[in-house]
């Protein structure tokens, strides 16, 4: 082979090469997102694995389920566990399809801000922009929810606390934080090498406007959390909920959680 030829050859794989770096760089930076394997998710409740943790994620039904938030009873009495909200469900006739901490809670177990329930605020936005624990980790956000019935939810958002006040009034809302996706991004203050890691949950909405919750089987990081809504679930925007003392009650999986002394609680009841 001459000498002329083998140049030839040498900078025709030196261009491919840079090719090919060329493209994995563009979508690296995000120029080209890859279609969520999870967008084909049928509704209800699934077991995925994301960079060596597996996670529950129940995907809401919108067009047969309705979200719904529950604190107290009927004689004023705080829930406290899922166990408790079972009891009370069974006596009207219902049972839990799926039921998670709905957000962060006080000492004496009331939300710790912004709190809506059926239209009926018992908890006012909180504003501060500084204070103790994750929940003041700015920004922080607020999931919102209209239902029509126990027929199906209408309307849904994850909004950052500014974004959340412009918005139409929800018929339902649940104050939480940190963000833990902002139009796409990871929350920005999240490393993916932090050493801080709980079982935690969650709430998103992704590119179809789907309403997906998520449940850490094993402790995880924030960024991790987070980076399994941003990536795998494809969600511009999702919210943690808690985290450490979380529960779950998923029957589908075999999950029932039903112990604990919490605050509010979110999830989906269907007939017995």
């Amino acid at each position: 082979m001459s000498l002329k030829v083998i140049r030839i050859l040498l900078l025709s794989i030196a261009c491919c090469c840079s090719i090919s770096f060329w493209l994995i760089q563009k979508s690296d930076m995000g120029e080209r997102k890859e279609a969520s394997p999870t967008s084909s998710l049928p509704a209800g409740g699934h077991k995925l694995t994301f960079k060596g943790a597996d996670f529950y994620v129940y995907k809401v039904d919108k067009d047969k389920e309705a979200i719904q938030l529950w604190l107290k009873d009927d004689q004023d009495q705080l829930f406290r566990n899922i166990g408790q909200l079972e009891k009370y469900l069974k006596q009207k006739g219902q049972k839990i399809a799926f039921a998670m901490n709905a957000g962060m809670y006080q000492k004496d177990r009331m939300p710790q801000g912004l709190y809506i329930s059926k239209g009926e605020k018992l908890q006012a936005l909180d504003t501060l922009s500084e204070g103790y624990g994750n929940f003041y980790l700015q920004p922080n956000g607020i999931f919102g929810f209209d239902t029509q019935g126990v027929e199906k939810t209408l309307r849904a958002a994850v909004l950052t606390r500014k974004e959340f006040v412009k918005a139409k009034p929800f018929e339902n809302a649940t104050q939480s934080g940190p963000m833990l996706v902002i139009d796409g991004k990871i929350h920005p203050k999240f490393r993916a090498s932090s050493t801080s890691k709980y079982v935690r949950n969650g709430v998103g909405i992704d590119a179809a406007g789907d309403i997906l919750f998520a449940f850490s089987e094993i402790p995880v990081n924030l960024y991790h959390f987070a980076d399994l809504y941003a990536d795998l679930l494809n969600c511009d925007n999702a919210l943690y909920l808690d985290g450490a003392i979380s529960q779950l009650y998923l029957p589908q999986l075999q999950r029932h959680d039903r112990t604990g002394n919490m605050g509010p609680l979110i999830g989906i009841a269907i007939p017995q």
